[in-house]
C-alpha cells in the first residue's frame, strides 16, 4: 500500500513516504506540484498543512494531479486553514494578540520561505472543485481555524 504525507516537515509517519519541499531528515525531497509517482499509483494522499503554501492560481491544477496519482478508490485527506473559520475567530477576537494569530492564519508563520500562505480553503468552494475533479463521497470537518476534507477517486475511472 503507497501512502504518501506531503509537505510533512518533521511530521514523519511510519508506513507512509514523507515528502517536503526542504531537505530534512527521513523525507523524500519533493515538489507537491509534480510527485514523482504515475497515474493510479497512489492508495493514500495526507495533505496536512500544504494546500495553503500553493498559489490560489495553482490549486485547481494541484489538485487534478493528486487526483491523477492515486489510484481508483485512492482517498485523499486534506488539512488547510478555512476562511469560514478564520473570519468567525477574526469577529470574535477579544484582543489584539488573538487578532496578530487570526493574521497569521491567513498568512502563514512566515519563518522561512516555505511557510508562507498564498491560498486558502472556503468550504462551498472547495468540496465543489473536489467534486467536478471526479472525487466522490467528500466530507469535511474543522480542527480549530482549519477544515479536513476527506475524499475519494471515483473506483469507475
Amino acid at each position: 500500500m503507497l501512502k504518501l504525507n506531503l509537505g510533512c516537515g518533521e511530521d514523519i509517519r511510519e508506513g507512509y513516504d514523507n515528502i517536503d519541499i526542504r531537505e530534512l531528515p527521513g523525507c523524500i525531497r519533493a515538489n507537491v506540484c509534480d510527485l514523482p509517482y504515475g497515474e493510479n499509483s497512489v492508495d493514500e494522499i495526507l495533505a496536512s498543512d500544504v494546500y495553503e503554501h500553493i498559489s490560489h492560481r495553482k490549486a485547481l491544477d494541484l489538485l487534478k494531479h493528486w487526483y491523477s496519482i492515486l489510484k481508483p478508490g485512492g482517498v485523499l485527506v486534506l488539512r488547510a486553514p478555512c476562511l469560514d473559520t478564520i473570519l468567525m475567530y477574526l469577529a470574535t477576537a477579544k484582543n489584539e494578540e488573538q487578532i496578530e494569530e487570526g493574521i497569521r492564519m491567513i498568512f502563514g508563520g512566515q519563518e522561512y520561505e516555505e511557510n508562507s500562505h498564498k491560498n486558502i480553503c472556503q468550504t462551498k468552494i472547495i468540496t465543489r472543485q473536489l467534486e467536478e475533479i471526479g472525487f466522490v463521497n467528500v466530507t469535511h470537518s474543522f480542527n480549530a481555524q482549519n477544515i479536513i476534507l476527506t475524499g475519494s477517486k471515483n473506483d469507475t475511472v
